[in-house]
C-alpha cells in the first residue's frame, strides 16, 4: 500500500513538472513576443520623430514661399508643388511601411489572394518610382513569358515590388541604371532586380530582415529598415 502511494505521488509530481515546464515555455513565448513588440514600439517612435519630420519640414518650407506676401514665379510655384507631392508620396510609403509591420508583428496581416494584372501593376508603379526619383536613374523592365492575369495578394505584392525597386534607386548613384525582370513560369512568378549601388556589407547579412536594421554603409541616407522584413512577410505569405 505504501508502494503505490509513493507511485502515485511520483505520477503527480512528474505530471505537475510537465505542467510547469509547459507553463514556462509559454511566458518565455509572451517575454519574447512582448520584447519584440516592444522594440516594434521604439523604433516606430523613432520613425514618427526622425523619418517623417523631413518630408514634412519639406512641406512647411514649401508652403511658406507659395503663401508669403513676397512674389513667386511659375517656376517657384511649379518646384513648390513638386516638392510637397514628392513629400507627400514619401509620408504616405512611410506610413504603409509602419501599418503593414505593426500588422505583420500582431500576428494581423492578412494574404486574400485574387486574379491581378500583374505586369499592369509593375508599370504603374515603377512610371510612379521614376517620378519620385525625378528620373535621376534609368530603370530598364523586361518581362519573360507575360500573362495577362495570375492569382496573387496586389496589396502586399505592392509593398514587395515598391520597396525593393525604392531600394535599388535609394542605394544607387545618380545616372546608373536599375533593371528589373518579371518572369512567368507554369511553377512560379520571379521577380529580379539588379542595380549598381552600394552592396550590402557581408556582416550585415544574417541581420538582412530584422525590423529596423540598417547596413553599416547607408551613410547619411535615410531609412526605416522596414523595408526588407515586410518584403520577406509578403513573400512568404505567398509561399515564396
Amino acid at each position: 500500500h505504501a508502494h503505490l502511494m509513493i507511485q502515485d505521488l511520483k505520477n503527480k509530481l512528474k505530471y505537475q513538472n510537465k505542467e510547469l515546464e509547459e507553463k514556462n515555455h509559454k511566458l518565455d513565448e509572451w517575454l519574447q513576443k512582448e520584447k519584440e513588440l516592444n522594440r516594434l514600439k521604439t523604433g516606430l517612435v523613432y520613425m514618427a520623430s526622425h523619418e517623417l519630420r523631413k518630408p514634412l519640414t519639406v512641406i512647411s518650407l514649401y508652403n511658406s514661399k507659395l503663401t508669403g506676401n513676397y512674389s513667386v514665379t511659375e517656376t517657384d510655384r511649379n518646384e513648390a508643388k513638386l516638392q510637397i507631392d514628392l513629400s507627400i508620396k514619401r509620408m504616405v510609403h512611410l506610413l504603409d511601411d509602419i501599418l503593414i509591420a505593426t500588422k505583420s508583428e500582431i500576428g494581423k496581416l492578412s494574404f486574400e489572394p485574387d486574379l491581378c494584372g500583374l505586369t499592369d501593376c509593375c508599370k504603374r508603379m515603377i512610371q510612379e518610382l521614376e517620378i519620385i526619383d525625378q528620373h535621376k536613374h534609368t530603370i530598364e523592365f523586361m518581362v519573360v513569358n507575360d500573362q495577362q492575369w495570375v492569382a496573387v495578394d496586389e496589396k502586399l505584392l505592392h509593398h514587395v515590388i515598391n520597396n525593393l525597386i525604392s531600394n535599388a534607386l535609394k542605394y544607387s548613384p545618380e545616372n546608373t541604371k536599375v533593371t528589373i525582370q518579371l518572369i512567368y513560369s507554369e511553377a512560379n512568378i520571379q521577380f529580379i532586380i539588379k542595380d549598381e549601388g552600394i552592396g550590402i556589407f557581408p556582416s550585415d547579412i544574417k541581420q538582412l530582415f530584422t525590423p529596423f536594421h540598417r547596413g553599416e554603409n547607408v551613410g547619411r541616407i535615410s531609412g526605416t529598415g522596414l523595408g526588407l522584413s515586410i518584403v520577406k512577410e509578403c513573400v512568404e505569405l505567398h509561399r515564396g
